[in-house]
């Protein structure tokens, strides 16, 4: 059997399908993946009822069907109070794993650096070699998921930049990172979910998203 390209020789067995099979080897109860034990709601399902005989009944264009990149706007302004143009600034995408590996794709290049907070998601180092980039990992305090902030700036001033940085950090150390994103020519790469809660964010509350601020407004 031919041998997988190189890049994929270091990745393991997803850690979510893996901590699952034990899961289920061992009678657990499974946090690591969500399995709703629910019906959708009545609304949806009937609306679905509703508009299937009528279409359209063709995939959509590129970037994402007009009026669900519409809607997205105004849930981003409702939520963020900033407003996205849904003509040159958002791509409707296959949930978030495909929008931030289209993202870092856009944005990284061989060589560059990637800052990571740790603990993450698991796609986030594939994406990030898989771009041809080198993770950097910044570690988070198992107590209240907060930073050292030196640690970011060190992390920030490695060469290979620019890099993409993580999105949600936590409002104390939230200045010195960010102050140097303009200076570094960094990326922060952030997804945009249905919901109000980013899988990006995964820090405790308060918490700040840091696409309003003006340093990295035109940098999200």
């Amino acid at each position: 059997m031919k041998p997988l390209s190189q890049r994929t020789e270091i990745f393991t067995d997803s850690v979510i399908r893996r901590m699952t099979r034990i899961s289920n080897a061992c009678g657990a109860i499974n946090l690591s993946q969500g399995f709703p034990d629910f019906e959708p709601p009545e609304a949806l399902t009937r609306r679905l009822a509703e508009i299937a005989p009528v279409g359209p009944h063709q995939y959509a264009i590129t970037f994402g069907a007009q009026n669900f990149r519409e809607a997205l706007s105004d849930k981003q302004f409702h939520f963020s109070g900033l407003r996205y143009d849904p003509q040159k600034e958002i791509v409707i995408t296959c949930g978030s794993t495909e929008a931030m590996m289209a993202s870092m794709m856009s944005v990284c290049n061989p060589g560059d650096k990637v800052v990571l907070f740790s603990p993450f998601y698991e796609n986030y180092s594939a994406d990030t070699i898989l771009c041809g980039a080198t993770p950097v990992y910044v570690p988070l305090s198992p107590d209240d998921l907060s930073f050292d902030a030196n640690v970011l700036e060190r992390a920030m001033a490695q060469p290979g930049l620019p890099l993409p940085s993580r999105t949600g950090l936590k409002r104390r150390p939230v200045t010195p990172g960010l102050s140097r994103l303009p200076t570094l020519g960094a990326w922060n790469c952030r997804c945009l979910q249905f919901s109000n809660f980013s899988n990006n964010c995964c820090f405790v509350s308060p918490t700040l998203p840091i696409s309003p601020l003006a340093i990295s407004l035109n940098r999200t």
